[in-house]
């Protein structure tokens, strides 16, 4: 019976009935080609939250970290005036 390489696109003569590549070759390119795509993605899905963040589309919980950091701060040089003034 005759099937189709998944990488090449050509027919072979199957020699085991779960064989998708004609090659033992086209079976690496095309796995080594999946795992390239998986990185990618995940690259891309690195930039896109590296964006996000730079844009100000923060979770609401970076924001509620954000805000309690800003108050720290805040409360820490308000302390620094005070002992200042007196």
């Amino acid at each position: 019976m005759s099937k189709i390489c998944q990488w090449c696109n050509k027919p072979f003569v199957e020699v085991k009935p779960w064989q998708e590549f004609c090659c033992q070759r086209h079976q690496q390119d095309w796995h080594l080609h999946q795992r390239k795509l998986a990185r990618q993605e995940r690259l891309f899905d690195r930039i896109k939250e590296q964006e996000r963040r730079m844009n100000g589309h923060a979770t609401p919980e970076e924001r509620q970290r954000a805000s309690e950091v800003l108050a720290q701060i805040v409360g820490k040089q308000t302390e620094k005036k005070m002992v200042r003034r007196f």
